[in-house]
């Protein structure tokens, strides 16, 4: 990302005329700022990646259903792999539970445990507790028009992304 910026501050041209300098410049900083900031040790005793599989394993629970590792990879879009090392690590701390399914030996269950049910609401009450405070300074118009640039701005990155993807898939089925 350090490069994109590097270039976009010798070019602001590069992403069109829309921006002035100006506003290349605040835009800038304001990447760099946001990418720079640090949220190791926000979470009380986990990682934001084991946060978000135990999250996704306490709404199974939660549904009455356990996870299997290839449902968490395929919610979380990480892959196997990585989904397996992190289970691994909640494990081993008793946070998480792995078991074989009766009915496919070949797959794995995760289950929370009451441990890592409490440790996510602890860490669920904290970030609650952060964007609270976080979003104080801002007016209810200002929060209005963030969410809705927010989400427009991931709409129009996630059609930006699918229609690569596509073109990729067209052009490796030739």
């Amino acid at each position: 990302m350090d490069c994109l910026l590097d270039e976009l501050q010798k070019n602001p041209q590069i992403i069109g005329m829309r921006l002035s300098p100006e506003q290349c410049a605040q835009l800038i900083k304001s990447i760099q700022r946001f990418g720079s900031i640090n949220m190791a040790g926000f979470f009380e005793d986990i990682s934001p990646s084991e946060m978000s599989l135990m999250h996704c394993a306490q709404i199974h629970a939660d549904n009455g259903s356990a996870l299997t590792v290839n449902e968490a990879a395929a919610e979380l879009n990480i892959s196997v792999p990585a989904v397996s090392r992190t289970l691994r690590s909640l494990s081993e701390r008793g946070i998480l539970e792995r078991r074989t399914d009766d009915a496919d030996r070949r797959s794995i269950r995760i289950f929370i445990t009451e441990k890592g049910s409490l440790l996510l609401k602890r860490n669920i009450e904290k970030c609650f507790l952060a964007l609270n405070a976080v979003i104080a300074p801002f007016s209810d118009e200002e929060l209005s028009t963030m969410v809705k640039l927010h989400s427009k701005f991931t709409q129009a990155l996630a059609d930006y992304v699918a229609g690569l993807k596509n073109e990729q898939q067209k052009h490796s089925d030739n």
